[in-house]
């Protein structure tokens, strides 16, 4: 789908990988990200509510248009939405899970809901570019497990995405691609976690990133070409509760956020080769995330998204403006 000089890639992959594996960091506190906010900002829908929510909140800008998801804040397992910063909330109709709900771009200007059912089954459902609705439908793929499902578009405008997710019979993580009809062969990411993978399309480099918390706590990055094969995980350090998020600016810059075992949220910023540009660092703000926070792409920007500990309630605040 794209053409590059392999070999150049393969120099500067090579280059990126042994940088990694040498610069694994113990976190520690240090300067914050360029452009990263000192406060966080709340959450808000029907005009001037506060949202409350049971998971990660879950959002994405396609288009000039803002889409937030999120689990109700009671025993009821529905799903929410709202379009815009302080739009109506709704529930979105035919939709329970016991896990956090997610969105992508869909398009130029829709969007792609995904959830994990109380049955197990991964379904998801678009508002195409003309917000029309399509309906809930199976992806194929099942976890059999409460656990959320982690997806990106690959490129602006497309109609392609990559599902990641954990196995419902083990600790294993798979993915799939669809190819804007239909949902191809899952791929075994290798691996082991206790909580769930994360994904994203990088535009700088044209890789598709995975990101997990592995079993010893330590979160592994691993990367393919379009339609290629998986390269390995590979560690790059931290001490993660929890799964991470990963997500990559239109400057091909990315940002890795995961939670400590005292649920405070760290970050590490990597450019589009995967080579660290930092060590781990704490957020300034010594808020606690209940569940992993999220993280957003607006163009350069990247916001992280959080659901506070001590009263469910969703902030939100730039992390990272993709420069460095």
């Amino acid at each position: 789908m794209f053409s590059w000089k392999k070999w150049r890639l393969a120099a500067i992959a090579l280059l990126a990988a042994f940088s990694v594996l040498i610069v694994t960091g113990t976190p520690a506190s240090a300067a914050t990200a360029p452009g990263e906010w000192d406060h966080w900002s709340n959450e808000r829908v029907n005009g001037n509510q506060y949202l409350y929510a049971t998971g990660t909140i879950a959002e994405a800008r396609n288009g000039g248009r803002l889409l937030r998801v999120w689990r109700a804040n009671d025993n009821t397992s529905a799903i929410w939405a709202s379009f815009g910063e302080n739009g109506t909330a709704f529930r979105v109709d035919g939709a329970t899970s016991w896990a956090s709900p997610t969105v992508v771009p869909w398009g130029n200007s829709g969007f792609a809901l995904f959830h994990t059912g109380t049955n197990g089954r991964i379904y998801w459902a678009i508002y195409d570019d003309y917000l029309n609705w399509s309906g809930w439908h199976t992806s194929g793929a099942t976890t059999q497990l409460s656990t959320p499902v982690s997806v990106t578009q690959l490129g602006a405008g497309s109609r392609e995405l990559y599902m990641a997710y954990r196995s419902g019979s083990d600790f294993g993580m798979w993915g799939s691609f669809f190819n804007g009809t239909d949902w191809q062969n899952s791929q075994n990411l290798g691996g082991s976690t206790y909580s769930w993978p994360a994904v994203t399309w990088n535009p700088g480099s044209h890789r598709l990133y995975a990101a997990h918390t592995g079993t010893d706590n330590h979160v592994y990055l691993q990367w393919q070409e379009y339609g290629g094969t998986w390269h390995g995980w590979f560690s790059v350090g931290g001490d993660v509760n929890g799964a991470p998020s990963i997500a990559a600016s239109s400057t091909g810059n990315m940002q890795v956020a995961g939670r400590d075992w005292d649920s405070f949220v760290w970050y590490r910023e990597f450019n589009s080769y995967a080579y660290p540009l930092r060590d781990w660092t704490q957020d300034p703000v010594f808020l606690r995330a209940a569940w992993p926070v999220y993280l957003s792409v607006a163009g350069a920007v990247i916001y992280s998204i959080m659901t506070m500990s001590s009263n469910h309630q969703g902030v939100y605040k730039e992390s990272f403006n993709g420069s460095f």
